[in-house]
């Protein structure tokens, strides 16, 4: 991920992703002092990890997304072109990554 110009904030670095937009808390120190639960590494190891993503696509905008990049992907692989096989192989994956994330 690149950062982005977009601020000079000096609580979050802003990222641009083609997806969506990423904020990291930079300035984790002056949160600290608002937790009061956990030891004061497992907040800081918290705060390190947080990250805000804005702007992702929708349900529908991120089906469209995958079935082009299965067209992209997956099309020369298995000479697959239409739409119909297309939208095949989108809910047979989909419902492989649903049964997964029910585990």
């Amino acid at each position: 991920m690149e950062e982005s110009k977009l601020t000079d904030d000096k609580t979050l670095n802003i990222y641009e992703r083609r997806k969506g937009t990423c904020y990291k808390v930079r300035n984790h120190t002056e949160l600290k002092k608002y937790f009061s639960c956990g030891s004061e590494s497992e907040i800081e190891d918290f705060l390190l990890r947080l990250r805000f993503v804005v702007n992702q696509p929708n349900h529908s905008e991120l089906d469209n997304i995958l079935k082009k990049e299965i067209k992209k992907e997956i099309g020369n692989i298995y000479k697959i072109s239409g739409k119909e096989d297309i939208d095949k192989v989108f809910v047979c994956i989909y419902d492989k990554v649903e049964k997964w994330q029910a585990k």
